[in-house]
């Protein structure tokens, strides 16, 4: 199955798409896992949480350069995105398209699962490299 705002956000042919969203993931991956809040679910998900501390805002500077439709993304959730408090934030999920539709994203998003009640299950990853898996046609998480 396609994600449908990965294919709203990098229009065009697949491998362009691919190609498009490992350069913007990659680097969201690597600062999760070097904050040490990427959790890794070993039966095929992901969630990339980054530490935001209080008063600092989701949203990038025009210096920071994206795909004209991400930025309209971004800075709408950057606006709508709370700043009172230090907190983590849910960057995105990424489940195995073959796992898809068995609750391993949905596990790890209730109550923030993946960092505390679930720590038997989902591990943490200090560091990562993104790959284009082309099973997912996403970037995936390759612990080091």
């Amino acid at each position: 199955m396609a994600d449908p705002v990965v294919e709203w956000v990098f229009p065009g042919p697949v491998e362009q798409r691919r190609a498009g969203a490992a350069r913007v993931f990659a680097p969201l991956v690597a600062a999760s896992a070097e904050a040490g809040e990427l959790a890794v679910l070993d039966d095929g998900a992901a969630a990339v949480w980054l530490p935001v501390a209080a008063g600092t805002s989701l949203m990038p500077g025009p210096e920071v350069e994206m795909p004209p439709r991400l930025r309209v993304l971004v800075d709408s959730l950057a606006r709508n995105h709370s700043t009172e408090r230090e907190h983590l934030y849910l960057a995105f999920i990424g489940v195995a398209r073959g796992k898809q539709g068995q609750g391993l994203g949905a596990g790890s998003s209730r109550s923030g699962c993946a960092m505390s009640t679930c720590r038997s299950t989902w591990r943490r990853v200090r560091s990562a490299t993104c790959r284009s898996t082309p099973a997912t046609g996403s970037g995936s998480p390759e612990t080091q």
